[in-house]
């Protein structure tokens, strides 16, 4: 079984090959950091979109605070849609690799909270260790 398949795949490829054609060239570093980029910013988003998750947009302005050191303002956080908008463009905002790991890891320990039914807001080892100012 494949997890995408050959009409998904087309779209990922036709999708590289017209981000190259309006990307300026030195926006693009490689296929793989756009596609990681481009998958982030739509399990980020689905994620904020969940009412079960974040019952109030406030919610939505300290959980992007504290795991991803974004700050937004209170009128950002009147809209969902808003709220999308700015974190899309902070994703699509991540020049260096670097960055992009801290990001993924960030998500990706979200993730696991999620599937194991655990809080998001509550701090595990990892995070209280990389949390610390040395």
């Amino acid at each position: 079984d494949k997890m995408i398949d050959a009409n998904t795949m087309d779209l990922i490829n036709v999708f590289l090959s017209v981000n190259r054609n309006f990307s300026n060239e030195n926006d693009i570093q490689d296929e793989n950091f756009e596609l990681q980029k481009l998958i982030s910013a739509s399990i980020l988003n689905n994620i904020i979109l969940s009412k079960k998750i974040f019952k109030k947009n406030y919610m939505i302005g300290k959980f992007l605070e504290k795991n991803f050191s974004m700050s937004l303002s209170k009128y950002a956080l009147t809209s969902r849609t808003m709220i999308t908008g700015k974190v899309t463009r902070y994703i699509y905002g991540l020049k260096s690799s670097d960055e992009l790991i801290e990001f993924l890891n960030a998500l990706y320990n979200i993730l696991k909270k999620l599937r194991d039914n655990k809080d998001i807001f509550d701090n595990d080892i990892y995070e209280v260790i990389m949390g610390m100012k040395i």
